[in-house]
């Protein structure tokens, strides 16, 4: 009952209870759109994580090579100098020779060359691409 003794407005009441009933659904609907939508990100951004960490890792993996390759062509080039035999000296010289000749850095079809500094580089177009990209959405 109100103030004047009247009877309560159960339908006013129910109305309102109504679309306050409709808005909690909107809401709900808006959450779980927002929930999955975060979902993706969260998704997008651990795969992006996984990319980069494995793209170190194969840099990483590629410069230790080719640290190898270099130390393999110092090494030869002090022991051809020692007292060796002459098929020492032949075998050394082939290795070096070989090592020139066969062994470059690997290259994906002429785009980038993989080693250390790839995800760098990697990040590095990215960003601009993305700093391109905002700009013009932005306009």
């Amino acid at each position: 009952m109100d103030e004047e003794g009247s009877k309560p407005d159960w339908n006013g009441i129910r109305r309102t209870y109504l679309k306050f009933s409709e808005a909690y659904n909107y809401f709900k609907d808006a959450f779980r759109i927002l929930s999955a939508a975060f979902s993706v990100l969260i998704a997008v951004i651990v795969w992006l994580l996984r990319n980069i960490i494995l793209q170190s890792l194969i840099g990483i993996s590629c410069q230790s090579f080719y640290s190898a390759t270099s130390n393999t062509q110092s090494i030869c080039s002090i022991l051809v100098r020692s007292v060796l035999s002459d098929d020492q000296k032949l075998f050394l010289k082939t290795v070096q020779r070989l090592n020139k000749a066969n062994i470059s850095k690997l290259d994906v079809y002429g785009l980038f060359i993989v080693d250390a500094t790839l995800p760098l580089r990697l990040i590095q177009v990215i960003a601009t691409y993305t700093i391109v990209l905002l700009q013009f959405a932005f306009q």
